[in-house]
C-alpha cells in the first residue's frame, strides 16, 4: 500500500469534510472510561515529559549559578560572554524528550500519523 496516497486521503479528509459529531450517548460506559483514560494517561505523559525538561534545565540553571556564587565568594571576577539566542539541545537525552512530548501532542491531533512519527 502506498503511504503518500493515504496522507493524502486523511490530509483531504481533514482539511474538506466537516469535524465529526459523535453521540456520546451511543458509545458504552466501558469504551468512554477506557477512551477517558487513554486520554488522561496521554496528557500527564506529556506533562510529566516536560516537568522533567523543566527540572532538568532549572537544575543546570541552578548548578551554574551556583558556581558563580562561589566564583563570587572566592573574590574572583566573572567575565560574561555575549551568546547567540538560538536553542541548542545539550545532548541527545533532552532533545528526546522534547520530541516524545512533540509527537505526543500531534498524535492527539492526527491520530492517523501514528506510524509516519514512531519510524
Amino acid at each position: 500500500m502506498d503511504n503518500s496516497n493515504n496522507m493524502n486521503t486523511s490530509d483531504n479528509a481533514t482539511t474538506n469534510n466537516p469535524p465529526l459529531s459523535i453521540d456520546l450517548s451511543k458509545i458504552d460506559p466501558n469504551t468512554k472510561v477506557y477512551i477517558d483514560e487513554a486520554c488522561r494517561a496521554s496528557s500527564n505523559e506529556i506533562i510529566n515529559t516536560l516537568k522533567a525538561y523543566i527540572a532538568q534545565s532549572t537544575a543546570t540553571q541552578m548548578d551554574l549559578i551556583r558556581k558563580l556564587n562561589e566564583r563570587l565568594d572566592a573574590g574572583k571576577t566573572i567575565a560574561i560572554r555575549k551568546r547567540n539566542h538560538t536553542t541548542r539541545f545539550t545532548d541527545i537525552a533532552e532533545w528526546l524528550l522534547v520530541f516524545k512530548a512533540y509527537v505526543e501532542a500531534i498524535l492527539i491531533i492526527y491520530e492517523s500519523r501514528e506510524q509516519e512519527l514512531s519510524t
